[in-house]
């Protein structure tokens, strides 16, 4: 695997050196203009700029004796210049140490100064796709597999390990016509010179478990977890420092044992139900345990996960880990009322290295509640509009009779109705009355809308009701008119059903119609 994606980066420059070659057979470059070249470095993988990127320039075409390299270094947003780049063909490229990461280059661009410098030179990490591709082949990119990338490292002076072997384990649900059930997954791979290391095969958007080993020195587990878009940079640090083994006295004990260190915090072995790796080392891991608003959380079990090291935080969240081997490992955290937690963390030899780590609370779940409701019908059944308008009690209005008026304002529709007083207010103010019970009565009428009762309280009815909501209107002037379900204790009522009607109805149904 890291020759393939040593080779895709051989053949990026193969071709830009057969490029220079033939822009060799053009006109000498002209060293006497200058020009100042200006551009962008972007990093495609972490969608940001790829500040501190080196920008390098060779002119093409003149004596090989004579070749100009020009080169100038990105800033922190990304943005480089170049001062002093004569006419003519040359190659651009970049340097960076992410790209060593990827175990690769960034391809090589011909350009003709000054026509293509005119608009900037923008230069770019190759898209995640095409790292995939380049690395783990086309088949990764058709099963959502992704790529993890880095360097084994020594934590003690910070050199690289050769033929370290990594292992990535991670955990798929299988579903087939056996039905469904969870498998145990791995990958393999064996650092190359200069420590570097390219796993395939791991999962997008899963949880995975990487561990480094050399020989007889094995790390801790890692947890990683990949980006949407497939690819991981993760270093792995692996001390030469043997691996012990928990005694026979810790084998099976059920009471953790209680040490103390030099400021009086408490350091906890907890107790081994079998052989688990406890790594001899010096480093001593400190840090503070906090809510998400900040407060401190004592009582809280911090490890470090795959060994027996671990420790109770005190009164202000405190804690203090010793003897903890250097390398790479994960920090597990636990409290009650909070969300488990793992950070992956690097300790390095003879530095007091320090985590804090901030917890969230455990949600408050409930099942899902769900609201069923069924919406009034116009039906012919008993209760519905068609059957209410054959009783021969009230005025009823239907979607093709209000099309037939054409109201401007809900109050057109209630206009000669027998028993309807409007009275108007201003340009588009009107507020009904119906008749009471004694002969000068009058009295404000109930709405009801789609079956639900609305109090009009003096307001204006158009106001309340648009008309181009309204499909068909029931008027009750006096109490004993209306049905049952919606009379009032002294007045009439007004029954509204809102839904689309006209061309707009005949649209809808056409619609519902379709396959």
């Amino acid at each position: 695997m890291n020759r393939r994606i040593r080779v895709f980066a051989l053949a990026l420059i193969a071709a830009g050196t057969a490029v220079g070659g033939a822009g060799a057979q053009e006109a000498p470059a002209d060293l006497r203009s200058s020009h100042v070249i200006r551009g962008f470095v972007y990093d495609s993988v972490a969608r940001q700029p790829l500040g501190g990127a080196i920008v390098q320039l060779m002119l093409l075409g003149v004596d090989p004796e004579r070749t100009v390299r020009l080169s100038g270094v990105a800033d922190v947003d990304g943005r480089y210049e170049i001062a002093g780049v004569p006419d003519g063909a040359m190659m651009v490229g970049f340097f960076h140490p992410k790209l060593d990461s990827l175990g690769m280059e960034a391809p090589v661009r011909r350009v003709r100064i000054p026509g293509d410098g005119a608009n900037g030179l923008d230069l770019s990490v190759p898209s995640p796709r095409s790292i995939v591709e380049a690395a783990c082949g086309r088949s990764a990119l058709e099963d959502s597999s992704g790529f993890v990338a880095g360097y084994v490292l020594r934590p003690e002076d910070g050199s690289t390990r050769e033929h370290a072997e990594i292992l990535a384990r991670w955990s798929e649900i299988i579903i087939d016509e056996s039905g469904a059930r969870a498998a145990t997954r791995q990958a393999t791979t064996v650092t190359g010179p200069g420590g570097w290391f390219g796993l395939c095969g791991i999962p997008h958007r899963s949880l995975a478990l990487l561990r480094v080993s050399a020989g007889a020195d094995t790390g801790s587990f890692v947890e990683i977890e990949l980006p949407d878009h497939g690819i991981l940079l993760r270093g792995m640090y692996l001390s030469s420092q043997s691996v012990a083994r928990a005694t026979d006295a810790d084998v099976g004990s059920e009471n953790p044992v209680v040490l103390g260190d030099s400021d009086g915090r408490r350091i906890v072995r907890a107790g081994a139900t079998g052989l688990l790796p406890t790594r001899e080392g010096r480093v001593r891991l400190t840090g503070t345990i906090r809510g998400r608003y900040g407060d401190p959380i004592a009582g809280a079990r911090v490890s470090i996960w795959g060994t027996r090291y671990s420790a109770i935080t005190n009164a202000d969240g405190e804690y203090a880990i010793g003897d903890v081997a250097p390398g790479s490992h994960t920090l597990e955290v636990r409290a009650i009322g909070f969300v488990p937690s793992r950070t992956a963390i690097d300790l390095f030899a003879q530095r007091p290295m320090h985590a804090d780590v901030s917890m969230s609370d455990f949600p408050t779940e409930i099942d899902t509640v769900r609201v069923l409701a069924t919406r009034p019908r116009m039906a012919t059944s008993p209760g519905s509009f068609e059957y209410r308008r054959r009783q021969g009690y009230g005025a009823f209005l239907d979607a093709e009779q209000i099309e037939r008026r054409s109201p401007q304002q809900f109050s057109d529709l209630l206009r000669g109705t027998r028993g309807v007083l409007i009275s108007s207010s201003g340009m588009s103010g009107a507020y009904v009355r119906m008749e009471g019970n004694g002969p000068d009565a009058a009295c404000e009428p109930l709405i009801v809308l789609d079956g639900q009762r609305v109090p009009l309280n003096g307001m204006n009815i158009n106001d309340l009701i648009p008309t181009h909501i309204v499909r068909a209107v029931e008027i009750y002037p006096r109490r004993m008119e209306a049905p049952p379900e919606f009379q009032t204790v002294d007045c009439g009522t007004i029954v509204v059903w809102t839904g689309a009607r006209g061309w707009l109805a005949k649209r809808t149904a056409a619609r519902l119609r379709k396959p």
